[in-house]
């Protein structure tokens, strides 16, 4: 299995395709040319069960593709509140900013996803951080 057949299984919630990868010696955090990592894929897709054998194998949640998203930021704009509550719990910085200024909040709330803003302003992100256009 080479990167990116690592990186597609993490996409599509592959969960023996990954784990056959990081038994193979794939690292858990190799990257694609834009920077995404197995976490940034499996967090979009909202598979919790990949995203917490990743973390298990030592993912870096708080790893940042070449725009600036995190996982979290990722799983917050899908609404995917298993994958968000699973990176909170395991470390996940709830206010690290994209490169235009917008922190994972700002994702949930353009995502329209209520639960999952409720979830970060319980766990202490900061709601008054504005982004390039001052929202």
């Amino acid at each position: 299995m080479d990167r990116r057949d690592f990186l597609r299984a993490a996409r599509d919630g592959d969960v023996e395709k990954v784990r056959r990868g990081l038994e193979e010696g794939l690292d858990v955090n190799t990257r694609d040319y834009n920077g995404r990592t197995g976490v940034h894929y499996a967090c979009a897709g909202g598979h919790d069960k990949v995203v917490e054998l990743l973390i298990k194998n030592g993912a870096d949640v708080n790893m940042t593709d070449k725009d600036g998203y995190t996982g979290l930021y990722v799983a917050c704009w899908g609404g995917h509140d298993k994958v968000v509550e699973l990176l909170i719990k395991n470390g996940a910085d709830l206010n690290v900013p994209n490169v235009r200024g917008s922190t994972c909040l700002h994702g949930a709330c353009r995502g329209g996803h209520y639960k999952v803003v409720e979830m970060l302003i319980k766990n202490g992100n900061d709601p008054n951080v504005p982004n390039e256009v001052g929202t």
